[in-house]
């Protein structure tokens, strides 16, 4: 069997609990979601429809560190898995978002994480699930051929690169929340 890059690895329900109340208790500042082709980031329904709240340590900075604090050992075991990437010198160099997805929205356009200029740093992509959706709402891996099911806790872990070239399912009749973002290489590494 051929390795996917894809990896799947389980934070706490309390997390995505937390994650979703911090969602909830803050959705004043949350906005439409946004696609970033290009060089800019825009709104456009036909592409992604989702509601997205930055996650940064500025604002949020208890939540960042906690969600953190579970998914790094996650990274450490991708790392062990692929250690050409010990050579790279990497972190968090961005927030992450929590998205809310209503019944029947998605991020319907496929796309990769390091498409383009602004997000070429962008090493790898972390997506955790933060509750379970029963009918639809998977994450597509095109290339792969490969569906995966929302499930709490559920966190993959992928290559940032256009291999991994993914798009979200809709659910016709549940909502789904998810926490995303990326690792990057950085600078003078």
């Amino acid at each position: 069997m051929t390795d996917d890059f894809i990896k799947t690895y389980w934070l706490s329900e309390k997390l995505c609990d937390d994650g979703i109340q911090l969602f909830k208790d803050n959705i004043r500042l949350a906005a439409p979601g946004k696609i970033g082709y290009g060089g800019s980031n825009f709104v456009d329904h036909n592409t992604k429809q989702s509601m997205d709240m930055q996650c940064a340590p500025q604002v949020f900075p208890e939540y960042f560190e906690q969600y953190f604090d579970e998914l790094m050992p996650c990274i450490k075991q991708y790392i062990e898995d692929y250690p050409i990437l010990k050579q790279i010198s990497f972190g968090s160099t961005e927030f992450f978002n929590i998205q809310w997805y209503k019944p029947g929205e998605a991020f319907f356009g496929a796309h990769a994480e390091r498409m383009v200029p602004h997000t070429c740093t962008r090493l790898l992509t972390f997506m955790t699930f933060f509750n379970t959706v029963d009918e639809g709402g998977e994450t597509e891996f095109i290339y792969q051929n490969k569906k995966i099911k929302p499930e709490k806790g559920k966190t993959l872990i992928w290559s940032s690169e256009w291999m991994h070239t993914h798009r979200g399912l809709p659910s016709p009749n549940e909502e789904k929340y998810i926490a995303t973002g990326w690792i990057n290489i950085l600078p003078n590494g």
